[in-house]
C-alpha cells in the first residue's frame, strides 16, 4: 500500500500528501468528490503563488519545462492518476467504471486549471489597473464600459479611443503611452486589446501550458493568424483551452468558435511548437493604435511626436509579419503607412525618399494580393 505521495505546496517545499481515509461504506460518487477537491487545493494554492511572481519568472518556468521535457526532465509533480489508481475503494472498482471516472476526473481537474488560470488573469489586470492614478484608471474604464454597453467594432473602439486621447493635455496623453510599455513589462506582451488594457491571450497560455504540464496533461499550442490557445489531450480527446472560453471545448468545435473571438475571422486553426510569442493580431491591434494617434498629433503639428509613434507602428507590423508571414491585414496596413509617407515626401520635393516609399508601398500590397488573391 502506498504510504502517501510526494508534492510541491505553494512555498516550493515538499510534503507528503496524506492518505485518504480507508474505504468506507460512502459511494463512488463521494470518493471521487473527496479526491478531485483535494487535487483542486493543491492547484489552487501553486497557481496563487503565481501572483507574487513576474511574468519573466513564469515565461522561465515555461521555457524550462518546454525545452527540457522528456527523459532529462521530472516533473516535480507526481501524475494524480497513478495515486488514484491505488486508491482502495478505486481498484475495487470493474474496468469500464475505471476508465469512465478517471476520464471524468481528467476532465473536471482540467477545467478547473482553465478558470484558475482565468482567474489569475483578471487578478494580474485588476492590481495593475489599481495602481496607476484614479484619472488613468477612469480613462480605460470609461472606454470599456462604452465598448460592452454598445458592443462596438474594433474600428469603432479605436475611435473612441482617440476621441478620449484628444481630450488629454501633453503631459497625460504621455503617461497613457507610458502605460502601453508598463504593461508589456508587467505582463511580458502588449495588452490584447489595447485599448481597453484586455488580458494577453499567449499570457493566459504560459501560465496554463506549465500547471497542465505538472499535472500530467499533454499540452500543445494552437495558433491562427489572430489568436493562441492551447490543446489539451484528455482521455484520448483533443481539447481547448481558451483565454476567451468559460470551458474546455473539442478540438473539431474550435474553427466555429474563432470566428466568435476572432470578429467573423475563419482562418483555420494549427498546431505549433512549443513557444511564447505575441499572435500577430495583437501585435497588428497596437500598431494600428500607435497610427490612429499619429494623426492626432500630426492634425496639430505636433511632427515629432508623430513620426515617433508611426515608427513604433511600422516596426510592430514588421514584428507582426514574422510572425504570421501571411497576415494579410498587416501588408496592407503597412503599405498604406508607405504610401502616405511616399505622398508626404512628394510634396515636399523629396522624390527620392518619396519613390523609396512608394516601391515599400507597392511591395507590401502585392505580398497581401498573393496571399489574398
Amino acid at each position: 500500500m502506498i504510504e502517501g505521495f510526494w508534492y510541491m505546496n505553494h512555498k516550493g517545499n515538499k510534503k507528503r500528501r496524506p492518505e485518504l481515509p480507508p474505504p468506507s461504506t460512502e459511494n463512488v460518487e463521494e470518493q471521487k468528490r473527496l479526491f478531485v477537491e483535494r487535487i483542486k487545493g493543491e492547484i489552487g494554492n501553486l497557481i496563487s503563488s503565481y501572483i507574487n511572481k513576474s511574468f519573466e519568472e513564469i515565461k522561465k518556468e515555461y521555457t524550462r519545462i518546454f525545452e527540457t521535457r522528456g527523459e532529462t526532465y521530472r516533473i516535480p509533480f507526481p501524475n494524480f492518476r497513478i495515486e488514484l489508481a491505488q486508491q482502495p475503494w478505486f481498484k475495487n472498482l470493474d474496468n469500464q467504471t475505471q476508465e469512465r471516472i478517471m476520464n471524468e476526473i481528467d476532465l473536471e481537474i482540467a477545467e478547473y486549471i482553465l478558470h484558475r488560470a482565468q482567474n489569475y488573469y483578471e487578478v494580474l489586470v485588476y492590481k495593475f489597473l489599481k495602481g496607476q492614478e484614479d484619472w488613468i484608471r477612469n480613462f480605460f474604464n470609461e472606454i470599456r464600459e462604452a465598448v460592452s454597453s454598445k458592443e462596438m467594432t474594433r474600428d469603432q473602439t479605436r475611435a473612441t479611443f482617440t476621441e478620449k486621447f484628444k481630450e488629454l493635455d501633453d503631459e497625460k496623453r504621455q503617461k497613457v503611452l507610458q502605460i502601453f510599455d508598463e504593461f508589456k513589462k508587467t505582463f511580458g506582451f502588449y495588452p490584447g486589446e489595447p485599448e481597453t488594457l484586455r488580458r494577453n491571450c499567449a499570457g493566459f497560455n504560459a501560465l496554463a501550458s506549465v500547471i497542465y504540464h505538472l499535472y500530467g496533461y499533454a499540452v500543445f499550442k494552437v495558433v491562427s493568424i489572430s489568436h493562441t490557445a492551447i490543446k489539451v489531450d484528455i482521455g484520448g480527446n483533443e481539447y481547448i483551452a481558451d483565454v476567451n472560453l468559460n470551458r474546455l471545448i473539442r478540438f473539431n468545435e474550435y474553427e466555429e468558435a474563432l470566428k466568435l473571438i476572432c470578429e467573423g475571422r475563419t482562418e483555420k486553426p494549427n498546431i505549433a511548437p512549443y513557444s511564447i510569442e505575441e499572435d500577430a493580431e495583437t501585435l497588428h491591434n497596437m500598431a494600428i493604435l500607435y497610427k490612429y494617434l499619429s494623426e492626432v498629433y500630426r492634425e496639430e503639428g505636433k511632427k515629432d511626436e508623430a513620426d515617433k509613434l508611426l515608427r513604433k507602428a511600422i516596426n510592430l507590423l514588421k514584428k507582426s509579419l514574422k510572425t504570421h508571414e501571411g497576415f494579410v491585414d498587416a501588408y496592407i496596413n503597412l503599405g498604406n503607412i508607405y504610401f502616405n509617407q511616399g505622398k508626404d515626401n512628394e510634396a515636399q520635393g523629396k522624390y527620392e525618399d518619396a519613390v523609396v516609399r512608394y516601391r515599400l508601398a507597392v511591395y507590401c500590397y502585392k505580398k497581401a494580393i498573393k496571399f489574398d488573391p
